[in-house]
């Protein structure tokens, strides 16, 4: 983020690039957070009560729409100062799209969501035998700290997400990256936890490594990933 608080979907909306919004938006950015004024990235494109004109031919506030009609019609949660702009958005007729047709705002929405709501179905019906479903994890989207298991990993993974879930294929394949990363610190994190407590000097009772993977849990990314520094200064 800049020193206000903007993350690069607040900019690029900012400066209405619509190819680095869907740029973003395919890697997962956060359409729900928030700068320092507590504007969220459609705050841009559409404010609490106007619409701003340069964005009327833009692709922009299709794509943002889209995004909170996923989220929505997957009971996902979208913030107030979102739900403001999605109200905003049915001020306006009309909408473009990547093909240059121009569509009605309420019906290309009602078709987007019925298309998410056929997926959301979907995904109750796939599962990985009788263990779970693609549901089951998918619920787990939006968790501050993102947890699955090595197989649900590997079920999402043999899945072709872009053909069964186009509407959340990238919300899915973020989540997978997340998983990814945490396991990732966590396996370094204790690796390291280890030498810290030998390098304390004392006899310490030896701590099986899944007792250390409880502990580092309870610790944020940011905080994993401080841990994995301080061992490689000290240790590398």
């Amino acid at each position: 983020t800049d020193d206000f608080g903007q993350t690069p979907l607040h900019i690029a909306c900012l400066k209405n690039r619509a190819s680095i919004v869907s740029i973003l938006l395919e890697a997962g950015a956060d359409v729900n957070v928030v700068d320092a004024r507590g504007m969220v990235p459609g705050s841009a494109v559409f404010g609490p009560t106007d619409f701003h004109p340069n964005y009327s031919m833009s692709l922009v506030p299709m794509m943002l729409a889209k995004q909170f009609t996923a989220l929505k019609a997957a009971g996902l949660f979208l913030n107030e100062e979102n739900e403001i702009v999605f109200g905003a958005m049915y001020e306006d007729l009309f909408f473009r799209l990547s093909d240059d047709r121009i569509v009605t705002i309420d019906g290309f929405l009602n078709e987007v969501m019925e298309c998410c709501k056929a997926e959301v179905l979907k995904m109750k019906e796939v599962r990985c035998g009788n263990a779970f479903s693609v549901y089951s994890i998918f619920r787990r989207i939006q968790e501050p700290t993102p947890t699955a298991t090595l197989k649900e990993i590997e079920f999402l993974e043999t899945l072709n997400l872009e053909e069964e879930f186009p509407n959340y294929k990238n919300i899915l394949k973020r989540f997978i990256a997340r998983v990814k990363e945490r396991k990732g610190l966590l396996s370094s994190g204790e690796e390291w936890l280890s030498l810290f407590l030998n390098y304390s000097g004392h006899t310490l009772p030896i701590i099986p490594p899944e007792v250390k993977l409880i502990i580092l849990s309870y610790l944020k990314n940011e905080d994993l990933r401080q841990v994995n520094v301080c061992g490689k200064q000290l240790f590398s």
